[in-house]
């Protein structure tokens, strides 16, 4: 499994006032799946949402691995607040739609 922050260190770097001149001014969908509520992750999704003027959707998708009642409460506890401060991020485009799709894939940890 890969752990973008110890196998990438330089992805730590991902703030949006470090891409002050960038902009993805093509860029009209994104897709992401994976396991996502991570700092570096939510990094990349902010800097897509504020970064895209055409953006007109991203699409991520995430997965939830638990069997155990409590477990299962903690980890949808802790998805409804990565949708929180995802939807919370501001647009660089007033069209872009986040569409967000969690399953539950007793596996995740090997994706």
């Amino acid at each position: 499994m890969c752990h973008w922050e110890e196998d990438f260190p330089a992805l730590l770097c991902l703030e949006m006032e470090g891409f002050s001149d960038v902009m993805f001014s093509h860029l009209k969908e994104v897709k992401l799946k994976g396991l996502l509520a991570t700092n570096v992750w939510m990094r990349l999704i902010k800097l897509f949402l504020g970064k895209s003027p055409v953006l007109v959707r991203m699409l991520i998708k995430t997965y939830i691995s638990d069997d155990d009642p409590e477990q299962l409460s903690e980890s949808l506890s802790k998805t409804n607040s990565f949708l929180a401060v995802v939807n919370a991020f501001r647009r660089a485009s007033p069209k872009a739609e986040v569409v967000f799709d969690v399953e539950y894939d007793p596996d995740c940890g090997d994706h």
